[in-house]
């Protein structure tokens, strides 16, 4: 399925980054107690290839 995608066309990454004014140092957003509310290293494994039983597309 993933040789039927047009991995050539970048504008869906382009919008995402456009505007983009920092990214979170440290990766996480926490509330006024300090707790982690948000931590953006926790998504890391959509930086993994997908599974073959995984629609590429998603």
């Amino acid at each position: 399925m993933s040789e039927d995608l047009d991995h050539t066309d970048t504008r869906d990454f382009d919008d995402a980054t456009r505007g983009l004014v920092a990214e979170l140092d440290p990766p996480a957003i926490t509330d006024g107690n300090g707790r982690v509310v948000w931590d953006i290293e926790s998504y890391g494994f959509l930086a993994q290839d997908c599974p073959d039983t995984a629609h590429p597309g998603l």
